[in-house]
């Protein structure tokens, strides 16, 4: 080797360089995707409303039951089965606010400021059906 010569060139600088910078690049990319990944799974708020709606049009709790079949049709509500103690019995394990309106009668909390949420169903009401619109009220998502 002679005197004054580097035993590093320039090449060896330039890979780790490279490899500094590509490995900077790869940890920014890989942080953007799990924060993006992070948000979305805990963001559950939208996702507990729809649940909550299809609890309501086609669960057994508000559905109207038909007796000669003895069968609960989805997407109906029974008017006699539409009262605050249902809704109490119905969602006893979630803990998120709902108030629901059907033909002026309102059953659940009132919400301040809350996004609706129109559904359309069959009401049966001594034996007669009728359509009519159901109004979910939620709070504003948080996230």
């Amino acid at each position: 080797m002679p005197k004054g010569q580097f035993v590093l060139g320039y090449k060896g600088i330039y890979f780790i360089v490279a490899l500094f910078f590509l490995t900077f690049i790869f940890l920014f990319i890989y942080n953007a995707f799990l924060d993006y990944h992070t948000e979305k799974v805990q963001c559950t708020d939208t996702a507990l409303e729809e649940i909550m709606i299809a609890k309501f049009l086609y669960g057994g709790c508000f559905t109207y039951v038909d007796p000669e079949v003895n069968r609960a049709l989805p997407g109906t509500l029974d008017i006699h089965k539409f009262t605050q103690e249902t809704l109490e019995q119905c969602f006893i394990f979630v803990e998120k606010d709902i108030q629901i309106q059907v033909e002026g009668k309102t059953i659940g909390e009132a919400i301040q400021n809350p996004i609706a949420i129109n559904k359309t169903l069959w009401v049966y009401e001594n034996n007669e059906q009728r359509t009519a619109t159901v109004q979910f009220l939620f709070k504003e998502p948080t996230c």
